[in-house]
């Protein structure tokens, strides 16, 4: 079971990793979460004293390092340097390259406001519009949001590959990771501005170019994983797509939200489930299951961390609710909480903080055999007290038997007929009789792979 703990599914000690744009905001998060789990992180940005100023406050007592590097993802002479720096300390290998540089902009005004006069008509706004931008502004914004993961990826991508191949007797092979932070504007229908507090206090921006490179950025992942995959280099690519987390992106004021911001934000009026914005070990989690072992079958993939914003600001516009008002509503309730200086306590970034699963209750239908028992005993290797469900009472009892010693947690057969009422009942009854009423964990994985088979052969 040791192979199932936490340390080795999602263990980076000893990787080593490149964040562009490592120096605030999301970059700065990920970074710390790496370093804290003993990564070795260089964080890249073009303002030097920025990067310099990260390291030095955040890189103390961490069991691995945060090393500044000097990095224009926009200009291939500095790209071209910090890789080649990078390669020289570390034997020509990088395990986990981060795409997260970005801006936002350019802004399309008045486009959201009914009442402003560039819309009194179609013509008129097309006039606007047309007017109002710039092909060097959609430019700028592409080239630093689509051009530049194709360029800091294709320039890393012979240090990805030796260090894929130099761990492949430890790993399998694909350890390496390239991981693009891409965003919910991206995966959106509406040109909004990126989740943002100044849309409360300028309304009339909109973003067209900026959602359209960072779609433009998940569809350039699914490109470079699979045409890596067909030339069979041993490099992964993913992305995330966060939600609104705090950075200088998406706050008026520099790097932290205010007060005053959280008095406007809380008029909004419609609620997203989270209800509210993300949190360092948010973004943390879905970096380092990218980076590490947990993630090594997983490949052109986009992985939204956004509390279900995207949903909420879909069904807004169908409900027919302000759209200003209700993209606000989900940073309302503890938007406090995101606050820089509240994310400077590095023992919340530890695998067992973030990945931790000791003490849960889970219960797993079809836990007895294949995939449902392999997360059982992965669930129950890290302390989670684990029912596995299944009709074939047999079958639970003797993976129970066979698979719960050694565990600091444990493996508990119970009779779960997922398609009968009355056993789904008796189940529940006795799960909550067993743990005060209470169950951390669902996972519905019984398949109906046999009603599938008998339909497609009768």
């Amino acid at each position: 079971m040791a192979h199932l703990h936490l340390g080795k599914v999602f263990g980076v000690s000893g990787l080593t990793a490149l964040v562009s744009g490592g120096g605030t905001g999301i970059g700065l998060m990920m970074a710390k979460g790496l370093a804290a789990n003993g990564a070795k992180v260089y964080i890249g940005g073009r303002r030097k004293e920025v990067v310099e100023k990260a390291s030095a406050e955040h890189g103390a007592g961490l069991s691995g390092k945060i090393l500044p590097i000097s990095l224009d993802v926009t200009n291939k002479e500095s790209i071209e340097s910090a890789v080649k720096l990078i390669s020289s300390e570390n034997d020509g290998k990088l395990d986990v390259l981060i795409n997260n540089a970005g801006q936002v902009g350019p802004v399309s005004k008045f486009f959201s406001i009914p009442s402003a006069p560039e819309r009194k008509d179609t013509e008129t706004l097309g006039t606007a519009l047309f007017k109002n931008e710039s092909f060097q502004g959609w430019a700028d914004v592409f080239t630093i949001n689509v051009s530049s993961w194709f360029f800091l990826s294709t320039a890393c991508l012979g240090l990805l590959e030796r260090a894929s191949k130099a761990r492949e007797a430890e790993t399998g092979g694909w350890s390496s990771s390239i991981i693009g932070i891409s965003s919910i504007s991206g995966q959106m229908k509406q040109a909004q501005d990126h989740v943002s507090l100044v849309h409360l206090i300028k309304p009339d921006r909109v973003l067209f170019a900026y959602n359209a490179s960072k779609a433009a950025g998940i569809h350039l992942t699914k490109m470079l994983s699979t045409e890596l995959a067909l030339r069979n280099i041993p490099v992964r690519v993913n992305s995330i797509s966060p939600g609104a987390f705090p950075s200088e992106m998406t706050s008026m004021e520099g790097s932290a939200f205010t007060a005053k911001n959280v008095d406007l934000v809380g008029k909004g009026i419609s609620k997203v489930p989270s209800a509210r914005g993300g949190l360092d070990k948010d973004i943390v989690g879905a970096a380092l299951y990218l980076a590490s072992p947990a993630s090594h079958y997983v490949n052109g993939q986009i992985i939204t961390v956004d509390g279900e914003t995207g949903n909420d600001l879909r069904l807004t516009k169908q409900l027919g609710l302000p759209i200003v008002e209700a993209r606000s509503r989900f940073v309302a309730v503890r938007i406090l909480k995101l606050h820089y200086d509240n994310l400077q306590t590095m023992d919340r970034l530890q695998l067992d903080k973030i990945f931790g699963v000791s003490g849960l209750t889970i219960l797993v239908s079809g836990g007895g055999t294949g995939i449902g028992l392999m997360m059982a005993k992965g669930l129950a290797a890290n302390g989670a007290k684990v029912y596995i469900g299944g009709r074939r009472k047999e079958t639970v009892e003797k993976a129970a038997e066979e698979q719960g010693n050694g565990l600091s947690g444990s493996l508990i057969p119970i009779s779960l007929d997922v398609t009968s009422k009355e056993s789904i009942e008796n189940a529940v009854k006795l799960i909550s009789s067993e743990n005060d009423g209470k169950l951390d964990v669902l996972v519905n994985n019984r398949p109906s792979v046999q009603i599938l088979f008998k339909s497609r052969c009768s």
